[in-house]
């Protein structure tokens, strides 16, 4: 048991004096002088407030690839023109609210009135005989 303690005594001993050690190598002496660094006047990339080089509106001929260009005039011959896309999701947006107001109750105004007058000269269409008196049939 003895033994055990003393071998404890001993690792801590050491783990303490190692993080010392350490500890003293990252210090500095007291005649440090911390180097000077030239700033560059301009970094590689342009700063927010300062305008980019134009892009020119043909910006794929500067890679001078025919395939490239033959792939963008095709690309330009089929693409539809902003103006009829814009219709086309205005047509779009039209269709689906006629499909939704099918969900929305309908009223309609068709008056109509019908009189009828049946005669006292005529047979019963339940018994067959005659009808004592006439009626009058109002539908509206």
């Amino acid at each position: 048991m003895r033994g055990f303690r003393l071998l404890r005594r001993v690792r801590v001993l050491g783990a303490l004096s190692t993080v010392s050690v350490m500890a003293g190598a990252c210090m500095v002496g007291p005649d440090y002088v911390r180097p000077s660094v030239e700033q560059p006047a301009r970094f590689k990339s342009q700063a927010i407030s300062e305008a980019g080089p134009p892009i020119p509106e043909e910006w794929w001929r500067l890679y001078r690839e025919p395939e490239l260009d033959r792939l963008i005039a095709t690309a330009s011959e089929s693409n539809q023109t902003l103006r009829q896309a814009v219709a086309r999701v205005d047509e779009a947006r039209a269709l689906a609210r006629v499909a939704g107001s099918y969900l929305y109750p309908t009223i309609s105004n068709n008056p109509s009135f019908s009189r009828t007058r049946y005669s006292a000269n005529r047979d019963s269409t339940l018994t067959g005989q005659k009808v004592q008196q006439g009626v009058t049939v109002n539908d509206c």
